[in-house]
């Protein structure tokens, strides 16, 4: 049954976003709730204070808190605790002297207090703090144009943090629900981080979570911290997976964290493999790394191969920034560093269910377009059609739960434009860059060639690791680029909607129900090999070996063939046991690996036009998908696609 999917304006989790501090910009987002662009003061954001002029005893703010708010909450009377947790041994030795936590409103809360914890402990289903808990009183706050309330208590007796990790966090009691305040009593910022919020809810949340990821959110809760802040002081606090090639030089992405009074440019590094020969490094940053008590920066360094396959160990500390002496605790860092035959390239399988009848599809629709100009090659996209004349099947990969819908890497379905937490503008692209950035076991290359109506492919699948009792298998799946016909006419809810200005489906807002002449691409055309060929793959596998595989597509008789030079094949290696794709890659029938533009010659450009995705010609380019045409002095032009932001 075909399932209309409706732009829901009120999400499971109520999320009224509020807009903080300067008001730039109001907006509606992209499901009709409230959102904007803004910029949050300083005073309440990650131990921010003036750089470069702190005294050494300062009192400074420790926050997960950014710049965007909203509110969030299970609708329900029950008792509620929040907390985030403060772990950065760089802080041992300084102390906590206040606490200020941020709620939606006072009417309808009772029992508010803030606490220390070095656990979080339930007893009878409520929260029992170890260290010390104050009973408050809300206070009215002004957050930019929206009233909130503070729950703050200054501590008599501060508490000296050590090493070891302490939760802050405040109680409540929710007594009455009738207002979508008190249904959301908490305020959220934007985000995720594991230490940024932690739940316990009577009846909602039986026991302490980390619900960050779940809400996409971490509290407003602010603990101010006094101590003597060095002028220099960078600390390294994790690090990504490592993964190189033996005796090939190698960076690794750190978290840093500068507790000192200064913004940081330069940093000088010692490190050893092995506990061998010392050797040195000094990297200038493209941008500095500014004084923040909570939040870490990315710090990529980068050092010389280590020689012999398997785990080495690697030591680094950074012993200058900015050519002076580093002044922290937690300067230095021991790593994992895994050597491995080749690294793959991680290219997601990105494959949309969609149809000409769904008036919400043109929010998939749009999606897919800039997933192929943002991503390219990078990701392999796949459309399928169901109920239109593109349609080839309606036995999918995966659960379809109604459309659109889309999946990265045959996981579960995601919206095709919010992608996951189906609430983020084109959120689906975080999806697709958080696969990318994960390290896979395997990779796929390929070619294919046309004749006289059959398609040859060809691939090789290799492994970073040996395997004796694999599952995997090769799959193919033909596309088409370019579809286009003039009896064909996409269903669009979005015609003559307001709310979404200043998002990229405001143009959607501005095509008619239905619109027609649209060109479809990335759309599935054979799907014969779709689920895997048997025995593609052997069970027993050799790291670094490539297991080659001839498969052939007959496209003589298929009516989605409109023109061979539009075709793409889609290749993928399948881990059977799980479903998921460990890894997908694509080519042209040029008999080349990859999708590559056509490239220009030496002609030039003496005009440029610009046209929206429905053909129509625009004076200037709007926000989102826009084609931009070139005409050249020899008479030719090249058609392209640009995204405006």
């Amino acid at each position: 049954m075909k399932e209309r999917r409706k732009d829901l304006h009120i999400l499971s989790s109520f999320r009224l976003e509020i807009e903080c501090m300067f008001q730039t910009r109001l907006t509606k987002n992209k499901k009709g709730n409230l959102g904007m662009k803004k910029h949050l003061l300083t005073l309440l954001i990650a131990g921010a204070a003036s750089t470069g002029v702190w005294a050494e005893n300062a009192t400074l703010d420790y926050t997960y808190a950014n710049e965007s708010l909203f509110l969030y909450g299970k609708g329900k009377k029950e008792l509620i605790d929040v907390a985030i947790c403060i772990n950065n041994p760089g802080l041992a030795g300084k102390k906590i002297t206040g606490i200020k936590a941020y709620i939606s409103t006072a009417e309808g809360i009772e029992q508010t207090s803030v606490w220390l914890s070095n656990e979080l402990t339930l007893e009878n289903k409520v929260n029992v703090p170890d260290i010390a808990s104050f009973d408050v009183t809300p206070a009215a706050v002004t957050v930019g144009e929206y009233d909130l309330q503070v729950l703050e208590a200054n501590l008599s007796e501060p508490y000296t943090l050590t090493a070891d990790p302490v939760y802050v966090g405040y109680s409540l009691s929710v007594v009455s629900n009738s207002t979508d305040q008190q249904k959301n009593p908490i305020v959220l910022s934007s985000g995720t981080n594991s230490n940024g919020f932690w739940l316990h809810m009577k009846q909602s949340v039986l026991k302490w979570m980390d619900y960050s990821a779940n809400a996409k959110g971490v509290a407003f809760i602010v603990a101010e911290i006094e101590g003597e802040y060095p002028d220099y002081s960078l600390g390294l606090q994790g690090y990504k997976p490592i993964y190189c090639q033996s005796g090939q030089a190698f960076s690794v992405d750190f978290n840093a964290v500068n507790i000192g009074a200064n913004p940081i440019n330069e940093v000088s590094y010692v490190y050893s493999f092995d506990g061998g020969a010392q050797q040195t490094g000094t990297l200038s940053l493209p941008s500095p790394i500014d004084p923040q008590l909570a939040l870490t920066s990315p710090l990529s360094l980068n050092f010389q191969g280590v020689e012999g396959m398997g785990s080495h160990t690697l030591q680094v500390e950074i012993t200058e920034v900015n050519g002076q002496p580093n002044d922290s605790s937690i300067a230095s860092i021991e790593c994992t560093v895994n050597v491995i035959p080749f690294v793959p390239q991680h290219k997601p399988l990105v494959e949309e269910y969609t149809g000409l009848w769904c008036g919400w599809c043109t929010r998939g629709y749009l999606a897919m377009e800039m997933i192929g100009e943002i991503y390219g090659n990078n990701a392999v996209a796949i459309a399928y059609h169901n109920g239109d004349p593109m349609e080839v099947t309606q036995n999918y990969p995966v659960r379809v739960p109604g459309y659109p819908s889309a999946s990265v890497n045959r996981n579960p379905a995601v919206d095709p434009y919010y992608g996951s937490d189906d609430v983020t503008e084109f959120g689906i692209s975080n999806d697709i860059a958080a696969s990318i950035d994960e390290m896979t076991v395997g990779e796929i290359n390929l070619r294919a060639t046309l004749s006289e109506g059959i398609i040859t492919v060809e691939s090789a699948t290799r492994f970073i690791q040996d395997f004796t009792n694999a599952n995997y298998e090769v799959g193919y799946v033909l596309v088409s680029n370019g579809l286009t016909n003039p009896t064909w006419a996409q269903a669009n809810y979005y015609s003559g909607a307001g709310g979404y200005e200043g998002s990229y489906l405001q143009e959607l807002t501005e095509w008619p129900d239905p619109v027609a002449g649209l060109v479809f691409n990335d759309v599935a055309i054979d799907v014969s090999a779709m689920n895997g060929i048997a025995n593609s793959i052997p069970a027993s596998i050799t790291n670094g070996q490539e297991y080659p595989n001839t498969f052939t597509f007959n496209i003589i008789g298929n009516e989605l063939v409109q023109n061979t030079d539009n075709l793409i094949v889609a290749a993928f290696v399948i881990d059977k046991t799980t479903g998921l794709i460990v890894n997908a890659n694509k080519c042209d029938l040029s008999g080349n690996a990859g999708v590559e533009s056509i490239k220009k010659g030496n002609s030039e450009v003496i005009k440029i036009e610009y046209y929206d995705l429905t053909g129509r010609k625009v004076a200037e380019p709007h926000n989102g998908v826009v084609i931009k045409r070139e005409i050249m002095n020899d008479g030719s032009s090249k058609s392209s696609k640009i995204i405006v932001r």
